[in-house]
């Protein structure tokens, strides 16, 4: 409650003080005055906290300080409900911010794509899809249909597993499990997998598997064992069934009001980002790994797919059927 309360408060301050600086298409500011605020719901030493950091350092070079971004970690200013909601009015005290890749339900219907299970074979398969005709399409989208967000580059934080309270070894080990779920893309998995959906917040989770009212969820390995849900969920199988696809976007008010100089600068700083992002995160998941193990967790690897994928067929095909090229090229862009 009185978190709440003190997040409210700051956002009135930040629309106070910054308000009267932002970024607007009806004028251009001169670079030296170009300051810009950032919101990232993970803390600063997260993957993509790392990442953020690394994108504001590449900006304030190239720009020679004359574009300075001020990150604001932790959620400091709201989730990413409300951050993508301030970001698409034409006066957002929040110029950028680092998101969910799927953003289907703020009208950038293509991203959804990103989140169909067993899409990327392989982090090496999703590096090689973000260098693609494809996710410039999905980039842009948001843009094109003037929704009032551009997104700028796409990164990963690492494959999402299902962890379990109960051994877990094959598909067969996932039937009839209570599985927590957040939307419909969970939703469709668990169905398929023949799981019992529960709906849940995530910060019900830790007690949900101790109460025993699920036995299964997913996680990334980072959020996995730096929220210790090795204690109450000891059971890893490395299905990878859906990567954690992430973008950073900048408000499309702020964008347009960009010399192309500028605008050139976010673009360079976001590809710096990307490779800065996929060796943290390589190094970072062997390392989690190796800990786990050292701790007792239960991993085990899956070397064929081919059961997971044949379980979600009818799933992905009714998830990419709306564009059912371009999902194509998504995974062809291994090759």
């Amino acid at each position: 409650m009185f978190r709440n309360y003190l997040n409210k408060i700051t956002v009135l301050i930040f629309t106070v003080l910054f308000l009267l600086s932002s970024c607007t298409p009806k004028k251009k500011q001169a670079a030296s005055e170009l300051t810009l605020v950032m919101a990232e719901v993970n803390a600063e030493d997260s993957i993509c906290g790392q990442m953020d950091h690394a994108f504001k350092q590449k900006v304030e070079e190239l720009s020679k300080n004359k574009i300075i971004i001020n990150i604001k970690y932790n959620g400091i200013l709201g989730d990413e409900k409300h951050v993508l909601q301030s970001l698409m009015t034409a006066d957002s005290y929040i110029h950028l911010a680092r998101v969910g890749a799927n953003l289907s339900a703020y009208g950038a219907k293509k991203s959804a794509l990103l989140s169909i299970p067993y899409t990327f074979e392989n982090n090496e398969h999703f590096w090689k899809f973000t260098q693609s005709r494809a996710a410039q399409e999905i980039l842009n989208e948001a843009y094109e249909k003037n929704t009032g967000i551009k997104g700028l580059f796409f990164a990963e934080e690492g494959f999402r597993h299902f962890i379990s309270s109960k051994p877990v070894y094959s598909v067969k080990s996932i039937r009839g499990k209570k599985m927590r779920v957040s939307g419909t893309i969970l939703t469709g998995i668990a169905n398929s997998l023949e799981a019992e959906p529960v709906y849940m917040n995530f910060n019900r989770l830790a007690r949900a598997f101790a109460s025993g009212e699920i036995q299964l969820a997913d996680q990334p390995l980072s959020n996995y064992y730096a929220d210790n849900f090795y204690i109450c969920a000891p059971y890893v199988i490395l299905d990878a069934h859906m990567i954690g696809a992430v973008q950073t976007v900048i408000s499309a008010s702020c964008w347009d009001s960009l010399s192309e100089e500028q605008q050139k600068i976010f673009i360079q700083a976001g590809q710096y980002a990307q490779d800065f992002c996929r060796q943290i995160e390589k190094d970072s998941e062997a390392e989690t790994i190796r800990i786990l193990t050292e701790k007792g967790v239960s991993v085990t690897r899956v070397s064929d797919k081919t059961p997971w994928k044949n379980a979600c067929s009818d799933f992905i095909q009714k998830s990419s059927e709306e564009y059912p090229e371009l999902y194509k090229q998504i995974l062809e862009s291994v090759n």
